[in-house]
């Protein structure tokens, strides 16, 4: 107890480490450049894109006991980062924009380029995209089923311009991350959780519904403010 004393008399208390991906200093130089290219773009701007991205949830619900000690302001530093990797169980996409959400849509086995385009882009992506009354562009990230030659000559076959390119490691940077994290808390949080993969299927269907157009504007017209924290990070972790 003498120790713990010690360290909390210096502001030192043990926390739960951030869970943030591993960075290279080529991930953070590309970060970087990028922040540096769109902090200055308007709400306007940002209205224009069609963000889009892969989660998987998991059935069972993950309780991290891991803790760090560190001062209140040293959050982000290096030493007290909990790095992490993905968990599989169900792997759904969604898309969203300013003005909506695209219809959730479950995978069926790994993410190749035909089973992107089959079962993702081709039935929900099109008419998300023909809800707006102008040019979208379409945001996805660097996974190798999106930058295949066979979707990129889709995208560009139905004239939907991709925006990017998207600098890796960067979910921070990614407006429906959050709601991600929304949906996986609510879905934690269920009185009877779901039991197999069937039923965590139909609750992430039930909480997507629930997800409201402000959150979602929110979220997007935070891009500004993500871009400025990732040009102070000089490309490093941000609170995002």
């Amino acid at each position: 107890m003498t120790v713990l004393r010690r360290l909390a008399a210096r502001g030192i208390k043990c926390r739960r480490p951030v869970k943030k991906p591993r960075l290279s200093d080529h991930h953070r130089a590309a970060r970087l450049t990028w922040a540096t290219r769109y902090r200055r773009w308007t709400q306007q701007q940002w209205s224009n894109i069609i963000f889009s991205e892969e989660k998987c949830f998991v059935v069972d619900k993950k309780d991290s006991r891991k803790r760090c000690f560190r001062k209140k302001n040293e959050r982000f530093h290096q030493q007290n980062i909990h790095h992490y990797g993905p968990k599989r169980s169900i792997m759904i996409l969604a898309a969203i924009s300013a003005d909506g959400k695209s219809d959730i849509i479950r995978f069926n086995g790994n993410v190749t380029s035909k089973r992107y385009v089959a079962e993702a882009l081709q039935p929900a992506l099109i008419p998300f995209v023909n809800q707006h009354n102008r040019q979208m562009t379409f945001m996805h990230d660097n996974a190798p089923g999106h930058r295949a030659h066979a979707t990129r000559g889709w995208l560009a076959t139905h004239n939907i311009p991709v925006f990017g390119p998207w600098p890796s490691k960067s979910p921070d940077m990614h407006p429906i991350e959050n709601l991600w994290a929304q949906l996986q808390r609510a879905n934690d949080n269920r009185r009877n959780r779901p039991q197999n993969k069937a039923q965590l299927w139909r609750a992430v269907q039930d909480e997507w519904r629930n997800v409201n157009m402000w959150d979602v504007r929110r979220l997007i017209f935070s891009m500004r403010r993500r871009c400025t924290a990732l040009v102070q990070a000089a490309g490093g972790h941000t609170k995002y």
